[in-house]
Parts: C-alpha cells; structure tokens; sequence
C-alpha cells in the first residue's frame, strides 16, 4: 500500500489558483501555480468560473511560455518541463451587474490531460481560487460615498468599543481582521500617504 501511495505522489501534479479582488466592471487576474510537477510534457485544461459575475478575458503566459486556446487550454513541450511557481495568468472582467460575494475560478482537467512527454499519464490535484466581487468604497466605513475624516472616527469608535455601524469594510489591510492597524493604514490614507486600501 505504501508503495502505491509513493508511486501516486510522483505523478501528482499539484495545482493552486490565486484569489483576487474587483469591483464589478474591473479587470482582475488569477494565477495558476504549480507546488509540484513531477515532468509534464503536455497538459489541457478548462476553466470552469462563475458566469453569473465573471467573463473570461484572456491568458497571459508567465512561468511557462507557449500556452494556445482559450476556452481550453493546452500547454505542449518537446521535453518534460519540471517548472513550479505560477505558470499562467487568467484574466476575467468582474460583470457590471455581480453581486457582491465569492466568485470561484477552477480548472477541469479528465484523466488523460496531463502527461509526461513520455506519455506517463499525470494526475492533477486542483485547489480552486476565488474573485471577492465588492462594490463598496474601501475606507468609506459610514457607507455615505466618500472616504474622510467620518470614517476614520467611526472606525476609532468601534476600536474603543462603542456599538457603531461598519457599513463599508473596515478591514483596509485586507488581512481579515479589524483592528488598530486599520486605523492607522486609514489615518495615513487621510494625512497623503500612499497606501492601499482594501
């Protein structure tokens, strides 16, 4: 048995996609990223996303050149490439009409779809990505349009502990949590600085 396991974690190509975040009617990319790849020699793949906020606008190469299609993907070399990282860029347009909310972005890939150049069958392991579609202003917390000094005391309310609406998204760093560090990135945003606000 420990054999066979082996044997599956050498053909495992092992694949993640990046998240990103938009406003509806921007462009955003997603990254495609091998942590592994034992040899791939070829390799097709569809793109499976959420339609109803997303439309496909294209591909880029990046870790690897030479991608072809567009619906579907193909990748051929004339040897096995061992390249990890991200190897390919997607571009989606988020639809003037998407709500707020995850959008997911996923690649389908049948058994037969990735090889080595010696035509060894590969598995691929994906790990979906998502598009967090929001039409907020970042940093207007009061929810009235416009990013000022409202938003940096109804954000010093909170903190302190009063009961306060966050209307907007308070989290200006993006990194899940509201706390002090948002109040600062805010205070700096106000005073000139350039800093980015989620």
């Amino acid at each position: 048995t420990y054999s066979y396991a082996y044997a599956e974690m050498d053909n495992l190509v092992d694949i993640t996609l990046t998240s990103g975040k938009a406003r509806p009617g921007e462009e955003v990319t997603i990254g495609v990223v091998f942590n592994t790849n034992p040899g791939i020699g070829m390799m097709t793949f569809g793109v499976d996303y959420d339609e109803t906020r997303l439309s496909l606008a294209g591909y880029e190469d990046s870790g690897l050149t030479g991608w072809d299609g567009y619906i579907s993907v193909l990748w051929e070399g004339n040897e096995d490439t061992y390249v990890t990282g991200e190897v390919l860029k997607i571009r989606f347009n988020v639809l003037e009409t998407a709500e707020d909310g995850d959008a997911y972005v996923t690649l389908v890939c049948d058994d037969g779809d990735v090889l080595s150049f010696n035509e060894d069958v590969l598995k691929a392991s994906i790990e979906a990505g998502k598009v967090t579609v929001y039409s907020y202003i970042p940093g207007d917390i009061t929810g009235d349009g416009k990013v000022n000094t409202q938003d940096l005391l109804r954000l010093k309310r909170h903190l302190i502990g009063y009961s306060v609406a966050l209307v907007g998204n308070a989290d200006v760093t993006g990194d899940g949590k509201i706390n002090t560090q948002d109040l600062l990135r805010l205070k700096r945003h106000l005073i000139g600085y350039t800093v980015v606000l989620h």
